[in-house]
């Protein structure tokens, strides 16, 4: 299935301000998403670590710094994506695996 990238797969309501989700791919096939305030960029929740092996449908999330709040808020507030449980190292940290529920 061909898509044309990025493509919108939600939305939310944070702090007073409406997120566009997007969906696109990195040069690696990987999922990239991001989020979107007024047609400018809000955050990355993904990050990509080509080094880890995932399976189909799953993704690094970057949990850390300034996405510190918005991250845990997208994971309960729609129906896209589900934790996995697992994490990766990245860094200093461990970035949480998560997978779409249903494709986007």
């Amino acid at each position: 299935m061909k898509h044309d990238w990025p493509k919108k797969i939600g939305e939310i309501l944070f702090k007073r301000s409406v997120l566009i989700i997007y969906q696109s791919i990195y040069k690696n096939g990987r999922a990239a998403i991001f989020l979107e305030e007024d047609g400018l960029p809000f955050a990355t929740l993904s990050v990509n670590l080509p080094e880890h092996p995932l399976k189909e449908g799953e993704f690094p999330v970057k949990n850390w710094f300034e996405n510190e709040e918005v991250t845990p808020f997208v994971l309960e507030h729609t129906e896209l994506f589900e934790d996995t449980g697992k994490t990766v190292p990245t860094g200093h940290v461990q970035a949480p695996i998560w997978r779409f529920k249903k494709e986007a």
